[in-house]
Formats: structure tokens, sequence, C-alpha cells
């Protein structure tokens, strides 16, 4: 499997194991930016992106995922909960893959967007390093 969609699963099932960001989102983790009628708050994958780190003895990728938070409740009390509650599921969490070795998951950026639909929007950025196997 690719090194950027185990990191994704990783990334899904840490969320979805999260007891704290579960009882604030209700298992509403979406690949993708949910259309059509969903329930709030919820977190979806946006996108990704990633860069050689190789060095003379390893292949290896530097990957960001970002992960989107919604919520359409007035202020931003339940948007930075759910978003706390992300970077506690997710941040300096040690995972193992499948096929690949990852190394260093962060959280290295959060912020809340004001959002064109009326909502909040949370934007945070997942950034890990990956050894690819051979």
């Amino acid at each position: 499997m690719a090194p950027d969609n185990e990191f994704q699963t990783a990334v899904f099932q840490l969320l979805m194991g999260s007891t704290d960001l579960q009882s604030l989102i209700f298992g509403r983790v979406y690949d993708g930016e949910f259309e059509g009628d969903t329930l709030y708050p919820y977190v979806s994958f946006g996108p990704s992106d990633s860069v050689p780190d190789d060095t003379d003895c390893r292949d290896a990728e530097r990957y960001t995922l970002q992960i989107d938070t919604w919520s359409d409740e007035q202020g931003q009390k339940e948007i930075k909960a759910v978003m706390f509650a992300v970077r506690q599921a997710l941040h300096n969490q040690a995972v193992d893959l499948p096929t690949h070795a990852m190394h260093d998951m962060r959280v290295v950026n959060s912020q809340v967007l004001p959002d064109p639909k009326g909502v909040h929007h949370g934007v945070q950025q997942i950034e890990v390093d990956i050894e690819i196997a051979d």
C-alpha cells in the first residue's frame, strides 16, 4: 500500500479510537468535505502533500495531511474543543504501519477560519516522516 494511504488509515483509526473526540463528533469522520445534510460537528480529511526526505541510507518522505473540523455552533468554543481532541488523538503518537516505518507524527499548525457557509472551519496540519520500504 502507498505510504500516504497507510498514514491516512492510521490517522483515521486514531481519530475513531479517541473517546474524547468521539464524545464530541459521534463517529463523524469523513474522507473529504461532507456534502448534503449532516450533523455538526464533524471532522474530514483535507488536502495532503509530500516532499522527499531522503538520506544516503534511506528512502523517505515527509507527509502533511490536513484535518478539517466543522462546527455550526455560535462562537468558537465547540470547534476549539474538537480541534483540541484531534490534537490529543494524533500529536506525538507512535503508530506501526503495515509496510512502511512512520516517525514523529506532529500537529504542526492549527487555526480557525471563517467560512462563507456560516459555520466555523478548523484547519490542522499533521506532519509525519515515513521511511519507505523497499
